[in-house]
């Protein structure tokens, strides 16, 4: 069987038996098919071996991909390897003894408290869509879930009176995240006095945040919405979703909060992806530490 039925089939794979979502296989997928259009002569599970993918990696280091982007093209291709094993489409994996040389994991992006402050401040809420965008930002930043799950939440996730909403993360992982009063208080709001004004007869829907033809609110949308209004604020530039859930998680662990309960918020798999925030907080007070502290660019031995 050809490479290419081969990479159908791991596809389903991942989705049945893994778990993982749609466009997580999508994008696994994805990398695999660029290494065998990079690689010319492979339509066969045994022209795959490690010179072709060293060769593979080496192409993607000269266009000056991240080393997080050729890891992530590794990964993919050793799963992909690794499926071709169980199936006994090949005896040994290629991949086994390739690693991409480690660098140390750039620090995720935060806004200070008073650049959220300001981000809210400058929404104008006394008109209907103003009370939507504060609510939509008010939950990112209280839950720190992913800009998917937002899109996502149905009226019915919503447990507004017990202070928590319901969302599926990666791989359709149901989890059940708090919301603090200020995004109680703005969601209670938006349903009260904004939602109605978005639904439409012919476009009924169950989904909390509408878009103005009372259809889901679209990532796109959201992340268009967060970039008005930061820029707006005169917030750094690049600010989008995920730089909310940064932030909420760093604020949180630079607060004390259990980094396991951190992790169970934002839906990591694993711990490990959670303990960066510990090194961002880590590094927030060195800044603080070299920007105030009266010896700090005196040399030794100074007086």
């Amino acid at each position: 069987m050809s490479l290419k039925r081969y990479i159908e089939d791991y596809v389903n794979h991942l989705v049945l038996e893994r778990g993982m979502s749609r466009n997580t296989a999508a994008a696994y997928s994805g990398d695999i098919r660029s290494f065998l259009n990079s690689c010319s002569g492979l339509d066969e599970p045994g022209d795959i071996s490690e010179h072709t993918v060293q060769s593979h990696l080496a192409k993607l280091q000269k266009r000056g991909l991240s080393h997080r982007t050729i890891a992530r093209n590794l990964a993919a291709i050793r799963s992909f390897c690794r499926f071709l094993v169980l199936e006994n489409a090949i005896v040994d994996d290629p991949t086994e003894d390739l690693s991409v040389r480690y660098r140390p994991p750039r620090l995720p992006k935060v806004l200070s408290l008073e650049v959220i402050d300001r981000i809210f401040q400058i929404i104008d809420t006394s008109s209907v869509k103003g009370i939507r965008d504060r609510a939509v930002l008010e939950t990112l930043y209280a839950t720190g879930i992913r800009v998917s799950e937002l899109t996502n939440i149905r009226l019915g996730d919503v447990h507004a009176e017990h202070g928590f909403i319901r969302c599926f993360g990666k791989g359709n992982k149901e989890r059940l995240v708090p919301l603090g009063g200020s995004a109680i208080s703005w969601i209670r709001r938006y349903l009260d006095r904004s939602r109605t004004a978005y639904t439409s007869e012919n476009a009924v829907s169950d989904y909390l945040f509408l878009n103005r033809f009372g259809r889901r609110l679209s990532r796109v949308s959201v992340w268009n919405m967060i970039r008005h209004y930061a820029r707006r604020a005169g917030a750094p530039p690049h600010v989008s979703p995920h730089v909310l859930r940064h932030s909420f998680a760093t604020h949180l662990v630079s607060r004390g909060a259990d980094l396991r309960a951190v992790q169970e918020m934002l839906g990591h798999s694993s711990i490990t992806t959670t303990e960066i925030y510990t090194h961002v907080s880590r590094e927030r007070l060195k800044s603080i530490v070299k920007q105030h502290h009266p010896r700090t660019d005196r040399n030794p031995g100074t007086p």
